[in-house]
């Protein structure tokens, strides 16, 4: 069955980071029951963008079964390596785990579980 993603692009404002952090989120149509949620943390010189980029993958996987139905969601890290820097208000982790996971679940609706994570080193 052919599974096709719905690509959104947004930003979340946080009080763990000093600006705006813009987001990818790619759920496929479709889908039935609620979806699990994968946080995607891309490597350097990856972006928000790229999960866009991959959606081609996405929906092939999903629709020959190589992947189970699941929302993914990426912020745009730059070249920040998701560290802490509590003197210059960068708290990567705080924002994916008080901010960005709960946005996600009141924004996309239906997601079950706790996220998983991709890590993306490349």
């Amino acid at each position: 069955m052919a599974c096709t993603a719905q690509v959104t692009f947004d930003e979340l404002r946080s009080s763990f980071l000093p600006d705006a952090v813009p987001y990818c989120v790619l759920a496929p149509q479709g889908a039935s029951g609620p979806l699990p949620l994968c946080i995607w943390l891309h490597g350097g010189g990856g972006s928000h963008q790229t999960l866009a980029e991959c959606a081609p993958l996405f929906e092939a996987w999903w629709s020959d079964g190589s992947l189970p139905p699941v929302v993914l969601a990426t912020p745009a890290a730059g070249i920040s390596y998701y560290l802490e820097d509590e003197s210059t208000g960068v708290r990567w982790d705080a924002f994916i785990a008080e901010s960005f996971v709960p946005h996600l679940r009141a924004a996309c609706g239906g997601l079950q579980g706790s996220p998983m994570m991709l890590v993306n080193l490349a």
